[in-house]
């Protein structure tokens, strides 16, 4: 099934009130894994916050390095709500663009990914880790090279995750360039 017909189906079989992170998460299944990481690395966009979601990345990231199948939250995270018409909202807009990267990039059979979830993992918890990176704006890059992998791995896209690869390599040369330029510059300042 395409990412845009279980948006579709979700927004259905949602509860009429509330909707928890742990319902979202056990009827996404084997996408969960991308699904959070979008949705984190997409909070972690705005300033202040890449810390935090850097941190909190490392969650699905480990889990995915363990070989787990399905997303295991903690209960603080599973148990986090929000009202289901402003996530029926979120999810409306959301359901366009995921069409979108359908017609362009077809899924392969699904599972196909499925091999690859440490690989994908390791390389999602190595950019975390530089999102964490206390340099002003260097967190942006591995940001948007987590959020092109959760795309590959919603979609269950080869060619997808294979341009994400390369965004992440980028990804990694900036903040290793950054990070090294910042090294030198301390060390000019306290005159080494």
């Amino acid at each position: 099934m395409q990412t845009s017909q279980a948006l579709k189906r979700l927004l259905e079989d949602a509860p009429p009130d509330r909707i928890s992170v742990g319902w979202i998460a056990a009827r996404l299944e084997s996408r969960s894994f991308g699904f959070l990481m979008l949705v984190l690395a997409l909070a972690g966009l705005a300033p202040g916050i890449a810390s935090v979601s850097g941190f909190l990345l490392a969650i699905p990231s480990l889990q995915m390095i363990a070989g787990r199948r399905a997303l295991a939250l903690p209960q603080f995270l599973s148990a986090r709500s929000a009202a289901t018409p402003g996530f029926a909202k979120w999810v409306r807009r959301l359901i366009p663009v995921f069409a979108a990267i359908e017609r362009v990039a077809p899924a392969s059979a699904h599972g196909r990914l499925a091999r690859s979830t440490r690989l994908i993992g390791t390389i999602d918890l190595l950019l975390a880790v530089a999102i964490i990176m206390p340099v002003p704006f260097a967190y942006i890059p591995p940001t948007l090279a987590v959020v092109a992998i959760s795309f590959a791995q919603i979609e269950d896209s080869v060619a997808l995750l294979a341009v994400a690869f390369a965004l992440a390599a980028l990804a990694a040369f900036f903040v290793g360039l950054v990070g090294w330029e910042v090294l030198e510059f301390l060390a000019h300042l306290i005159g080494l």
